[in-house]
């Protein structure tokens, strides 16, 4: 029976971005602290470090793979302009980011269903209308309202 097996290298070509685990227990605070400090370096290590994940998320919630680049960067902007507000003590930097992306993605969802983007009945035909309601057999007396007697 033949065996398929993968070298290391092609392992690490592999990866899944949602389990990378790179052996030290939070490298992401170590450059938020240098990125907060000023440094430049460390805030562009710590984008390209989770941009490809960050896109995943959005690209998994959307199905668009243009519409999953613009969140991808309205997030990062987030991110960046939001980085102050991380604390270390209360979890990790992916948790944090994971619940922005989700909000994010969750709320330009709502947006869009407020604009009305989605089909409504109101923009349907009257018979597709008809057609979708005739299986429900409501009288029509019930939309009615009584009449009331005339005072004498």
């Amino acid at each position: 029976m033949y065996k398929w097996s993968m070298s290391n290298e092609q392992k690490n070509i592999m990866l899944n971005p949602l389990s990378q685990n790179t052996g030290n227990d939070n490298p992401d605070a170590i450059l938020i602290q240098h990125a907060l400090d000023g440094n430049r370096k460390s805030l562009e290590q710590l984008v390209a470090d989770h941009q490809p994940w960050i896109y995943n998320i959005a690209f998994k919630m959307i199905m668009d793979h243009d519409d999953a680049a613009d969140i991808t960067q309205e997030i990062l902007i987030k991110i960046i302009t939001n980085l102050a507000s991380y604390n270390p003590d209360r979890g990790n930097f992916r948790t944090w980011a994971y619940r922005i992306v989700v909000n994010h993605v969750l709320n330009m969802k709502k947006g869009s269903l407020k604009r009305g983007s989605m089909t409504s009945t109101a923009t349907l035909p009257p018979l597709k209308i008809f057609r979708m309601t005739a299986h429900l057999r409501i009288p029509t007396r019930a939309f009615w309202p009584k009449k009331s007697k005339p005072a004498a």
